[in-house]
C-alpha cells in the first residue's frame, strides 16, 4: 500500500512541476500538490495502477493550479 501512495505522490509532484504555470510560482508547490490530491483523492484511492489515470491527473493538476492562483 505504501508503494502506491508514494507513486501517487511522485506523479502529482511531477505533474505540478511540469505544468507551465508552476514556473514563477515555485513557492506554492505544496499548495498545488495538496489541491491536486484533494480534487483526486477519491479516484486515487480506487486505482491500483497509477499509469491508468495520468491523463486525468494532468487535467486535475491544471485546474488545481489555476484554483490556487486565483
Amino acid at each position: 500500500m505504501l508503494d502506491i501512495v508514494e507513486e501517487q505522490k511522485n506523479l502529482i509532484e511531477k505533474l505540478v512541476k511540469s505544468n507551465a504555470r508552476f514556473l514563477g510560482n515555485e513557492d506554492l508547490f505544496e499548495d498545488f500538490c495538496s489541491e491536486v490530491y484533494k480534487r483526486s483523492c477519491h479516484v486515487l484511492n480506487g486505482v491500483k495502477k497509477i499509469d491508468a489515470i495520468e491523463g486525468y491527473l494532468r487535467k486535475v493538476t491544471q485546474t488545481s493550479i489555476l484554483g490556487v492562483l486565483k
